[in-house]
């Protein structure tokens, strides 16, 4: 699977658990962002600068901390979050 869908996918699956994904600009000493919460909400912040792996990566890591339904993901997608929950 491209790299850009997957990303669309993740993205999507953060959608559907009500949670919001941005792309912000982040200090080097912050790293790459990750998942908060902000005003009860949970957040997912990611460095605009990053690379679309480093993107990936960080969604599927971020979203494999949560109790995500992946049955309804394709395939690489769920590989991906379930590798980050073990």
């Amino acid at each position: 699977m491209k790299h850009e869908l997957m990303l669309k996918e993740l993205e999507s699956v953060a959608k559907q658990q009500n949670i919001q994904v941005t792309y912000e600009s982040i200090s080097e000493k912050v790293g790459l962002g990750g998942l908060c919460r902000v005003r009860g909400e949970y957040r997912i912040i990611i460095d605009k600068q990053s690379a679309v792996a480093d993107r990936i990566a960080m969604l599927a890591q971020a979203l494999s901390t949560l109790d995500i339904q992946t049955n309804t993901v394709s395939e690489p997608v769920s590989q991906m979050i379930r590798y980050y929950s073990s």
